[in-house]
This record gives structure tokens, sequence and C-alpha cells, in this order.
């Protein structure tokens, strides 16, 4: 009988399993509903620069504020799933991981989630955990599925650029670096008239990255 895969050296078989592709209305239920830890809820919301005149004008003719107060939770929401590290002892954790490695490497097939084969889409090493720790934690992770789910074209072709010698890099570590830039660019308001538009913190910024 196969191990589970939240063991190092367990392999998913059954496509059918809990283990099985995960989706991005899944993702969001359970950054929602998941108990947080106090230090996990410790987050910044928001960043300025300047002295207090700057500050002062920003705040009159800057970008706006978020438009309901259910728009402020589910950035809230968002921010602390930065505080989460990828830990393979949650199984939402490994689906995604799971779900990222079937769209990047076209096999439908599950893998270990502790193997040489998360280096072949860009993470550092043989465990993406260790690549997902809290500042951008499974927020990173997230973002990574977003780009392969609901632009597979476009991550394939990113994947394909990282492994020619003249342009090589690491696909996953560069957008894990980005999803730390998206965060700043939230952090300083400047896609609220977005969020506000269009009414999701989720979808204004992982459309952004």
């Amino acid at each position: 009988r196969p191990l589970r895969p939240g063991r190092r050296e367990g392999v998913v078989q059954d496509p059918d399993s809990e283990y099985s592709a995960i989706s991005m209305p899944e993702i969001i239920q359970y950054i929602r509903e998941r108990e947080y830890s106090e230090q996990e809820r410790k987050i910044v919301r928001e960043v300025s620069t300047g002295g207090f005149f700057s500050r002062l004008m920003c705040g009159m003719f800057g970008p706006p504020r978020l438009a309901t107060r259910d728009l402020e939770l589910e950035r809230d929401f968002l921010l602390q799933s930065c505080q989460i590290p990828m830990s393979h002892g949650e199984v939402v954790h490994d689906r995604i991981a799971l779900s990222l490695y079937r769209k990047l490497s076209g096999d439908a097939r599950s893998c270990p989630v502790c193997g040489s084969h998360w280096m072949t889409i860009g993470f550092q090493g043989t465990d993406p955990a260790t690549d997902l720790r809290t500042g951008l934690g499974l927020f990173a992770l997230v973002q990574l599925y977003y780009l392969s789910s609901h632009y597979q074209d476009l991550a394939l072709d990113i994947l394909r650029v990282s492994r020619v010698e003249a342009t090589e890099f690491p696909m996953a570590c560069v957008g894990i670096n980005i999803t730390g830039m998206a965060l700043e660019v939230l952090r300083e308001r400047k896609l609220n008239a977005e969020i506000n538009r269009i009414g999701s913190v989720f979808q204004a910024v992982n459309e952004f990255y």
C-alpha cells in the first residue's frame, strides 16, 4: 500500500483520493476558515513612505481605501495566509503543490512530496516547503498555482524559457519573489481601486501577479 503524501516518501496513486486536484474556490475557503494563531494574525496591512506631510497628502489624495468591511477582512485573510509556512502535515498544502506540479509537468499522476522533480519547475531544492516559509508562505504557492491553472499556456512558456541556457532561471523561486512585489503593491493601496471595482482582493492580487 502506498504511503500518504504527507510523508516524505509518499506517492499518491489514486487521483480521486483526498489529494486530488484542488480549485481556487477551495483554496480561498481554506484560507478564510482556517484558525490562525496569534502570531499569524500579526500582519502589516498598509505601508507608507515619507514624512508626516507626505502621508497626509497620500491619505487625502492618494489611492482609495477599500470600500467595504468585507474587502478589508478578505485582505486580512490573504495577508494572514502569507504567515503560514507550507507544511506537509496539511492536506490542502500538499494538494496545492501537487496540483501545481501536474499543471506544469503535464503528468496527471501524483508524485512524491519531496524529490528532485520539484527542481525541474524552479524550486531551490527537493522540498518546496523550504522555499515557502513565513513572510510569503502559503500565498506564494497559491499564486504559482493560480498562474498555472488560469494561464497554463503562459506558465508553460515561462517554464520553457526558464530552462533555456541563455535565459535560465528558477521559475518557482522567481514567482515567489513576484508574490513579494504584489504584496508590496497591495500594502501601498495601489490595487484598491481595482479591488473595489471587481469586489475581490484575491482576484485583483492574483491578476496583478
